[in-house]
């Protein structure tokens, strides 16, 4: 099977090319290294995969995906302080770098595409557990982003009779997350600050809860994709139903690591303090950032457990556990991304 992956460098793609490459696919992976790492396709000082550095927008992709049998969309600009910062720039990544795909996905005949969306898609529900049929409408630059991915796909769908998967993931943690941003994602946030002795910051009360899934089982959710009938033209949530706060999650990394060490706590609205571009001129308000920060997530599973027979299996302190192995090694490698 041949298989592509937009975004292969990346956190979840490269988890998902290089399990596929193990089992004997021909992987190749698309990557501008703008956020991926080669770090992350690493096998022994090689990799079993054929790389392009080349971006999602650019005309090259069609040929590239010639005799490519499935392929998943995964680039993408996912940091939310850089999307609200460059909104026109992450806009021409993440909804034009989609329309190039599908349209050289619609020019290849590709039996395929999945297409990685997000829970931010949610982010104005109030119903939980979300589910899959629930209608979205949301506000931020990265939700919108997104969900335009979403109509661009449901369009193609309708008009060339195009197979396009969909998936939300939630929030995802686990080995390969970027861990060096300015803002990384809570869990990475908390062990890089808590292993280099630092205090990590919670902003607001840390009463907030979220659904983390595991790398690992949402590697088994997308192998599952290849040649499943059942996951035709269907939108899949990719999250592991259940709960935690942050102050739970910090916790629980604290406990593990036995640093002693106590968070620092901000206001809620300060979240993004620092980023460059969001303070300037007509500032995002701050009401809207501690919307952000406070916002519930927990995901309805129950559609892929019923078409795709998955079900998250990860433990969440066995994945702080190997997350913590990762960014405590690289850190030790003084191996960067």
């Amino acid at each position: 099977m041949k298989i592509m992956i937009t975004g292969g460098a990346g956190f979840i793609g490269s988890n998902l090319a290089k399990e596929l490459a193990e089992e004997g696919h021909e992987v190749i992976v698309i990557d501008d290294f703008s956020y991926g790492s080669m770090l992350n396709l690493d096998n022994n000082g090689e990799s079993r995969v054929e790389i392009h550095n080349i971006s999602i927008c650019d005309e090259k992709i069609l040929e590239i995906m010639k005799g490519v049998d499935y392929v998943y969309h995964f680039a993408a600009i996912s940091c939310l302080p850089i999307c609200l910062s460059q909104p026109a720039y992450t806009t021409n990544v993440n909804v034009a770098g989609t329309l190039n795909i599908l349209e050289a996905a619609r020019l290849n005949n590709i039996k395929r595409v999945i297409f990685a969306s997000s829970s931010a898609v949610y982010e104005n529900n109030e119903k939980f557990p979300l589910k899959e049929e629930d209608d979205v409408n949301p506000f931020s630059i990265y939700g919108v982003q997104k969900y335009s991915g979403e109509l661009f796909c449901k369009a193609y769908r309708k008009l060339y009779g195009m197979d396009i998967v969909i998936l939300r993931f939630f929030n995802v943690y686990g080995p390969n997350q970027d861990y060096t941003r300015q803002k990384p994602p809570v869990m990475s946030s908390f062990i890089r600050e808590l292993i280099k002795g630092k205090g990590p910051i919670i902003y607001g009360t840390g009463e907030q809860k979220r659904d983390f899934i595991f790398i690992g089982d949402v590697t088994a959710l997308n192998k599952k994709l290849i040649e499943k009938e059942s996951a035709k033209n269907e939108t899949f949530n990719v999250g592991s139903g259940k709960t935690y706060s942050v102050n739970e999650i910090y916790t629980a990394i604290e406990r593990i690591l036995k640093t002693g060490i106590k968070p620092l706590r901000r206001e809620a609205s300060e979240l993004y303090e620092g980023i460059k571009n969001i303070e300037t001129g007509m500032s995002i308000k701050k009401e809207m950032i501690a919307k952000e920060n406070n916002k519930f997530t927990e995901a309805d599973t129950s559609k892929a457990k019923r078409l795709l027979g998955w079900e998250p299996k990860m433990d969440l302190e066995k994945g702080i556990i190997a997350s913590i192995e990762f960014i405590r090694n690289m850190i030790k490698m003084n191996r960067n991304f």
